[in-house]
C-alpha cells in the first residue's frame, strides 16, 4: 500500500502534465492558423495584411520557445519559414506563390496538432 500511493501521484501527474501540454499546443495552433486565416481573408480583400502578419510572426516567435519542449524543432522552422515567405509575397502579382505558403502553413499547423493528440494509432 506503501507504493501505490506515490505510483498513483506519479501517474496522475503524468497525466496531467499531458493534458496541459496537449492543451497549450492545440490552442497555439488554433490561434496561429486563426491569424493566417485573418490575414488570408485581408489580402484575398485586398486591404494591406501587413499587421495581420506581423501579429502572426510575434505570436509565432513568442509560443515558439514553449511547443520546442513538445514538438520536433524541423517542424517549427519549417511554419517560421512559412511565415517568412508570407512577407515576401504580398504583392498581387505573386498570388499563386502567397496561396501556396499560406496553404502549407495550414498544412503545418494541423501536422503539428495532430502528432501530439493521442490515439490508436500512436500507441500501436
Amino acid at each position: 500500500m506503501k507504493r501505490l500511493i506515490p505510483a498513483a501521484i506519479i501517474v496522475a501527474a503524468v497525466l496531467s502534465l499531458h493534458f496541459v501540454s496537449e492543451h497549450f499546443i492545440k490552442s497555439t495552433c488554433a490561434t496561429a492558423v486563426g491569424l493566417a486565416e485573418q490575414c488570408e481573408e485581408e489580402w484575398i480583400a485586398g486591404k494591406d495584411c501587413s499587421k495581420t502578419l506581423s501579429a502572426l510572426k510575434d505570436y509565432w516567435n513568442e509560443k515558439e520557445y514553449g511547443l520546442s519542449f513538445f514538438v520536433n524543432h524541423e517542424k517549427l522552422s519549417e511554419v517560421e519559414l512559412e511565415i517568412k515567405g508570407l512577407f515576401e509575397k504580398t504583392d498581387a502579382e505573386e498570388k499563386s506563390l502567397f496561396q501556396a505558403h499560406i496553404k502549407n502553413l495550414y498544412i503545418l499547423l494541423e501536422q503539428i496538432r495532430d502528432d501530439t493528440t493521442v490515439n490508436f494509432k500512436g500507441i500501436v
